[in-house]
């Protein structure tokens, strides 16, 4: 998230450099041109230095989550990037429109021309200031050794992370119990088992905890699957995997699923030799793979073009949050987007995970308004309604209880840390965010729950937060509309309404992504809202006016 406020930042330097040089210096005082001249090198110093310390802060964000002087160092980072900010808003005002003619012009110049030059002088003084401050937490990233990229433990902990997900979708495959995906596994095995002799490639994208992973796992595990296919095998991808690893997944998933041996030197072999031998395995047969959690298109070119297309009915399967990469990877008319559950299959599920034993599945009559609040609250979304439940299920089945939860779920969703896996799972969709995408996304989480945001209204704010980056040849509006639209694609935000060419009209974000948008929000001092106890170093508050959610204002 430092990332992204520094990127923003870059951005709006960027903009007042460009504005002051529009300005005529012949307007203004000899005085006040040393004076601007003065604040320019001085922001083009701040900027270069800020450009250096970017690509550092990408790394440094992630590593920031187990790393307490990481995370002190991007702490500071952010503060001093707020600091700047403010005063190139001030500086912006300064250098406002000067070509105004007339008397009343004249007058006026000549009343505040003292004042400017004072307020230029006091924003000259607070950028000296600033760059020594940069200068102390650049220097203190080196004194306390905070780790740049590969420097420190990041590695390890994609790896741990990708080895917790490749548990994960294990024990989904082996034991997993859910409603109301009986139609789209049909689907799906439909579409695995047809007689098209081409290999075929298949794609299943939604939002994380939607239950992707699940729904493929049972397709994968069916018997009709696995009758179907001489050869299977499950691959969980990680954002930052390695080739060579894959490929040797993929050979010890295909000898073990057969009961073969593995080959001896599988460790040591060569990129080249692994795909050779996987190409010369599979070849003759009729296999499936299953390629779960992908996050980059490269996929298809650096590790599927080990997988022969042998005419043998072959299939590749891919799992992905992203709507564009699941276009990208799947044969023509083979996407299939996952929905939320209906509230009839979302209470089931929640009421077969929450009132076991003698409930048998059926919630006592006392605790319904409290059940209906929970499953309303998860919005469809099937990791929220099992992580909830499985909370629930260890609660005294009384009213008491039950209401003292159901009064407390925001906070819990965010901070109780039975319910961390559902944070997990949708920040990692949050930190695969392009910086310049991360506080648009953050910003929607300032609107009301359930609430619909035009589009209009908020491409307008975007630009006029400074979010919005210029690019040769379109508007900033445009490109606010593409932010947009990525979001959207990457499962980040969902179409409420559409016009008839499907360009949105009216978005909005789901109710468990925005409590954990909020404290991610809150935590970085991005937004707050009014009825929380605001910091002295939040950058917006929200208001919400009244309980019938009418357009509220971001201070």
């Amino acid at each position: 998230m430092a990332e992204a406020v520094v990127g923003s930042l870059i951005l709006k330097i960027s903009a007042a450099l460009a504005s002051e040089a529009a300005n005529t210096l012949s307007t203004i005082s000899k005085e006040e041109v040393s004076l601007l001249l003065s604040v320019r090198s001085d922001m083009r110093d701040i900027k270069s230095e800020l450009e250096m310390m970017q690509a550092f802060i990408r790394h440094a964000d992630h590593l920031s989550e187990g790393d307490q002087p990481a995370a002190v160092w991007v702490n500071q980072v952010r503060e001093a990037a707020h600091d700047i900010e403010d005063i190139i808003d001030e500086f912006t005002y300064f250098i406002g429109d000067k070509r105004k003619s007339g008397i009343w012009s004249s007058v006026t110049k000549t009343l505040r021309l003292s004042r400017n030059i004072s307020s230029r002088h006091g924003i000259a003084k607070q950028l000296q200031e600033i760059k020594s401050k940069i200068k102390g937490i650049s220097d203190r990233r080196i004194r306390y050794d905070v780790k740049g990229p590969g420097e420190g433990p990041s590695n390890n902990d994609a790896r741990e992370k990708q080895l917790f997900r490749a548990d994960y979708s294990r024990c989904l495959q082996e034991d997993f119990d859910v409603v109301g995906v009986e139609n789209s596994k049909k689907h799906l095995i439909d579409w695995l088992t047809e007689e098209e002799a081409e290999r075929k490639e298949i794609s299943v994208w939604g939002m994380g905890g939607l239950g992707k992973t699940t729904l493929t796992a049972r397709v994968y595990m069916s018997e009709e699957t696995v009758k179907h296919f001489d050869c299977r095998a499950w691959i969980t991808v990680s954002k930052t995997y390695e080739i060579d690893d894959v490929l040797r997944s993929i050979i010890k998933e295909l000898f073990n699923e057969k009961e073969e041996m593995i080959p001896q030197n599988i460790g040591v072999m060569s990129t080249g030799s692994l795909t050779h031998a996987i190409r010369r395995y599979l070849q003759p047969k009729r296999y499936l793979i299953v390629f779960d959690d992908v996050w980059n298109v490269d996929v298809r070119d650096k590790i599927c073009i080990a997988l022969p297309k042998n005419k043998c009915k072959s299939r590749l399967m891919f799992t992905t949050r992203n709507h564009e990469i699941a276009s990208s990877l799947a044969s023509p008319n083979r996407v299939f987007q996952l929905q939320s559950l209906h509230y009839d299959q979302a209470w089931d599920l929640f009421c077969k995970n929450a009132f076991q034993g003698d409930l048998q599945g059926i919630c006592p009559p006392e605790l319904k308004d409290s059940a209906t609040t929970i499953v309303k609250k998860c919005d469809g979304l099937p990791l929220a309604i099992v992580t909830l439940a499985g909370v629930m299920c260890s609660k005294e089945k009384s009213t008491t209880q039950w209401n003292s939860v159901t009064n407390s779920l925001n906070w819990m969703i965010s901070n109780n840390e039975q319910l961390e896996k559902i944070s997990n799972i949708l920040m990692l969709s949050f930190h695969d965010l392009p910086h310049y995408l991360k506080t648009c996304f953050l910003y929607c989480s300032a609107f009301p729950e359930d609430y619909p945001i035009k589009r209009k209204r908020i491409i307008r704010l975007w630009v006029a937060e400074g979010f919005v980056e210029a690019r040769k040849g379109m508007t900033m509006e445009d490109t606010a509309e593409e932010y947009l639209n990525e979001l959207v694609h990457r499962s980040m935000l969902h179409v409420a309404r559409a016009n008839t060419w499907g360009r949105i009209k009216e978005f909005r974000m789901h109710d468990v992504v925005r409590e954990v948008a909020m404290c991610m929000s809150k935590k970085q001092n991005f937004c707050m809202m009014l009825e929380e106890q605001p910091t002295a170093t939040a950058r917006r508050l929200s208001i919400l006016r009244s309980q019938q959610y009418r357009p509220h204002c971001i201070e």
